[in-house]
C-alpha cells in the first residue's frame, strides 16, 4: 500500500510541475494532511472521479503547499473553476428574459451564440428545447417552425 501511496504523491508532484504549479508536499506531510483530512482511509477517497475527494489549492492561486490547499470533491473543485474561468453564466442570475429570447429565437449556430452570450452549447440546446428558462420562452412561438409554402 505504501508502494501505491508514493506513486500517487509522485503523479500529483509530476502533474502540478508540468502545469507550471509549485508542489512543496514531502510524502510525510502530503499524507498526513490526507489522513488529517479524510481519515484512516483516506487513500480508498482521495481521486479524480465522480464523488472521490481531490486536494485543491484555495482560488486556484498559488502552490500545493500546507496552508494553500483544501479537501473538496473533484466536481466541487471542477465547478469552482468553471464558475470562475466564466463557463457556468447560464444561472437565471446571469442570464436575463432578453438573452434567453434572443438565444431561443436565433437562427445562428451554436457555436456563435455561444460565444456571443458567452455560455456553453448546452445551455443554449436546452433553452431552444424548452428545457431551461421555459418561463421565459413559452409565449414565444417554437424557433425555426415555419409555415410551408402551398404549392
Amino acid at each position: 500500500m505504501k508502494n501505491k501511496m508514493r506513486s500517487a504523491w509522485r503523479g500529483q508532484k509530476h502533474n502540478s510541475r508540468a502545469r507550471g504549479i509549485d508542489f512543496q508536499f514531502t510524502f510525510a506531510e502530503w499524507c498526513r494532511w490526507w489522513e488529517d483530512e479524510l481519515g484512516p482511509d483516506w487513500f480508498q477517497k482521495r481521486g479524480c472521479r465522480k464523488g472521490q475527494f481531490v486536494m485543491a489549492r484555495k482560488h486556484d492561486k498559488g502552490a500545493y503547499e500546507p496552508g494553500n490547499v483544501k479537501c473538496v470533491t473533484s466536481g466541487s473543485n471542477h465547478s469552482e473553476f468553471n464558475v470562475r474561468r466564466g463557463t457556468f453564466k447560464h444561472n437565471r442570475a446571469f442570464l436575463e428574459r432578453d438573452e434567453v429570447v434572443a438565444i431561443y429565437k436565433s437562427k445562428l449556430k451554436y457555436s456563435v451564440i455561444a460565444k456571443r452570450h458567452e455560455i456553453n452549447t448546452g445551455v443554449i440546446q436546452r433553452i431552444k428545447n424548452r428545457r431551461s428558462f421555459a418561463h421565459f420562452t413559452e409565449h414565444l412561438e417554437t424557433p425555426g417552425k415555419h409555415p410551408r409554402n402551398p404549392r
